[in-house]
């Protein structure tokens, strides 16, 4: 599935991407007010790069590609290796963000964030959770805990033990948001939650 750079939040809660790409419908839905959902992009989350962006989670846990584009060609990076650090990427400065190319699993997944009210908020930390039930593997994708997206994964079997690992892969800081400990806690009980969704 190629998801353009332009395409916004309000587009990706609609069909197909709905069906396709659940987890990334739901980031959609947290996304500022419905202006900001109009003008917002996809592209313009990768572009930024913050860890606390709602489309990164989603698009990572799902194997996300980008790709990329100059006058020299066209070239794509795993999304894990296109960020950088905090609002750093690979982007080279003759390069574009065209697309995100993402494979859907088909899985049962989900989109989870605390922050201090529902809407138009900065996430203290956020979750995208699959229960890949065909490759026997857990996939937790964890934003606004670390200098970037974060990815966890394990067997199936390994459930009871999964919300502990992401969140010791953490490595959150305290700020106005929230503290350290607090972004800790928060990810172990939205891994829980997200497997009890994922898993029954």
């Amino acid at each position: 599935l190629r998801l353009g750079a332009g395409l916004t939040y309000t587009e990706a809660m609609l069909e197909p991407f709905a069906s396709e790409l659940p987890a990334l419908a739901e980031a959609s839905r947290t996304v500022g007010s419905p202006q900001i959902r109009n003008r917002g992009t996809i592209g313009g989350n990768l572009g930024t790069a913050s860890p606390a962006g709602d489309a990164l989670p989603p698009l990572l846990v799902e194997g996300g590609e980008v790709e990329l584009a100059s006058i020299r060609g066209v070239r794509t990076l795993p999304l894990a290796s296109f960020l950088l650090g905090v609002k750093r990427n690979a982007l080279e400065p003759d390069e574009l963000i065209v697309a995100v190319l993402v494979r859907p699993s088909g899985q049962p997944q989900t989109f989870m964030k605390v922050g201090p009210r529902n809407a138009m908020v900065i996430a203290v930390c956020s979750l995208a959770l699959v229960a890949d039930r065909e490759r026997e593997e857990l996939r937790a994708a964890y934003g606004s805990s670390s200098p970037v997206v974060g990815l966890v994964t394990a067997p199936v079997g390994e459930a009871d033990d999964f919300p502990d690992r992401v969140a010791a892969a953490a490595s959150p800081i305290d700020d106005v948001r929230g503290t350290a400990a607090y972004r800790r806690h928060a990810l172990r009980v939205l891994t829980a939650r997200a497997l009890e969704r994922c898993l029954a």
